[in-house]
Formats: C-alpha cells, structure tokens, sequence
C-alpha cells in the first residue's frame, strides 16, 4: 500500500529517533537536518505538482481559444465575450445583487413594494422570444440582430445613468428604469444567443466548444460582480454601482 507523502518526513523522523540505553543513535542536529531534506524534497514535489497543473491548464486554454478562434472568428469570439461576461454576466448579476441593498438604503421601500418592482423590472426576461419573433420578422435599419441591440444598449445606458444619478426617484420610475436596464441584457443575451446557435448547426464538429465559452464567461463575471457589489453597497449608496454600467457595451456589435 503507497504512503501519503505528507507522513514520510514523520516516519524517517521516527526511524532515526531510534533510542538504545536512553541515548540517540545520532545527534539530533543531523535528524533535524534530514528530516528538514525530506520535508523539503516532499514540498518540492507538490510545488512541481502545482506547477506541472498550472501549465498544463494554461497550453488547454490556449489550444480551446486558438481552435474556438479558429471555427468561428474573433469577431464573433469577442462579441459573444463582451456579451456574456460584461453584460449578462457582470451586469445582470449586479443588478441582482444590489437590488435590495437599493431598495432599503435608496428608496426607502418594504419588502412588498420591493418584489413588486421587481416583477416589473424582469418582466423583459418573460418576454424575451417575442422579441426573436420581431427580430426576425422585422429587420432594423437592414440587420436583424445588430441594430436591435445598438437601440436596446442605448436604452439601457439612459437606464443605468438615470439610476445612477437621480435623487427621490419614485418606485414607478424605478421599476421603470430597471425595467429598461434588463430590457437591454435580455435582447442582447437573446439575439447573441440566436447568432452562436446557428454558427452551431453550420458546424456541427465544433462540438460544444462555443456553449462552454459561452457559459465560463458568464461565470467569471458573475463571479466578479459577487466579489466587489457587497463591499459596495454596504460602506456607499448602491446608485453609485449603476455608474460603471452607463457605459454602452456596443463592442458586442460585431455581427
């Protein structure tokens, strides 16, 4: 049976801690000095471990970026980036994230009138295919997808700066607003999503390589929003967390 490499520096220390007649068998500086070799021979071999893996994860993503580049194209790999780590990703979260530290602290509302605005505010989200039948049915200036999302980030600009900078907001005008804002990342999340599946069904052999671009970017920047909306809203006023989405994310208009 192998032995944990963590028990055998402890075990060579027991075999020459070996006592005859109450004396060592060697002094103890040259037992410290060699069990200190094997301990440090052990943590060698772990950080080689470590190391090997950290590699190895880095030639595995530079193999799935080069091949996801390579079957679809940067402009599609930066627009599906753009979409699904700032937008749905970084965007969608925060403003889940921060919606009730907004409610208490900005508007001074209960929790009635708080599930109440929200409801109103997802409301996009129920709706999202009409807004593929639309799209579809309907072109925009000539495209299908890109100006459909050029109008709805606009939107959702005007959105996250009104948030951001009025005072004394009425609940109506709120949930209007977030209403807008999620009208933004639900047409983008749903014309992009439409874009990469049919990119999908013409190549049949990438495989799921574009879902799972896809979904790690979402989840990077969920986990992104996770790490800094907390300290945020507990130490300034959440409106100051609808400044940095102000910005229109139109880098996702590569189509």
């Amino acid at each position: 049976m192998r032995m944990n490499t963590a028990f055998r520096p402890m075990q060579a220390l027991g075999t020459m801690l070996c006592i005859r007649g109450g004396q060592f068998l060697q002094p103890p500086t040259t037992m410290f000095h060699r069990c200190a070799s094997i301990c440090d021979s052990a943590a060698g071999v772990q950080a080689g471990r470590a190391l090997t893996l950290v590699c190895g994860t880095n030639r595995s993503m530079e193999s799935f970026m080069k091949r996801l580049i390579g079957n679809f194209g940067w402009r599609i790999a930066v627009m599906m980036g753009v979409n699904y780590l700032l937008i749905k990703g970084l965007m969608m979260s925060v403003l889940g994230l921060i919606r009730l530290s907004y409610c208490k602290k900005t508007l001074g509302i209960n929790g009635t009138q708080c599930q109440t605005m929200q409801a109103i505010a997802q409301t996009p989200w129920a709706i999202k295919g009409a807004f593929g039948v639309v799209s579809d049915a309907y072109p925009l200036f000539g495209y299908h997808k890109a100006s459909y999302i050029i109008v709805s980030a606009c939107m959702g600009t005007v959105a996250f700066f009104a948030l951001a900078t009025a005072d004394n907001i009425s609940v109506t005008v709120a949930a209007t607003l977030l209403f807008a804002a999620n009208f933004q990342i639900a047409v983008a999340d749903l014309l992009c999503e439409g874009r990469y599946a049919a990119l999908m069904q013409e190549k049949p052999h990438t495989g799921s390589t574009m879902v799972s671009y896809v979904w790690g970017c979402f989840q990077i920047g969920s986990l992104v929003a996770a790490m800094f909306v907390g300290p945020v809203a507990d130490h300034y006023n959440p409106q100051v967390r609808f400044i940095s989405n102000c910005v229109p994310w139109l880098g996702c208009v590569a189509d």
